[in-house]
């Protein structure tokens, strides 16, 4: 799943006006597989948010493994 987001906030940011950093920790494995499709589609929604409504010229995409959690 850590590739398939920062390839995500990489796509988002090569067909932006927006450049896009990703500080994205290794997080495979921490959510259960039933869950990890409901969190990509949460960071998906996010990185569209920005790019629809931000006019931000930079943006920072952060996450991080807390323990067991995110």
């Amino acid at each position: 799943m850590t590739i398939a987001l920062r390839a995500m906030v990489e796509s988002a940011g090569s067909s932006a006006s927006t450049t896009f950093y990703a500080d994205i920790d290794d997080i495979d494995g921490i959510l259960p597989k039933s869950a990890e499709i409901n969190f990509y589609r949460i960071v998906q929604e996010c990185v569209n948010n920005i790019l629809k409504h931000s006019q931000a010229d930079e943006a920072t995409i952060s996450i991080h493994r807390n323990g067991r959690g995110l």
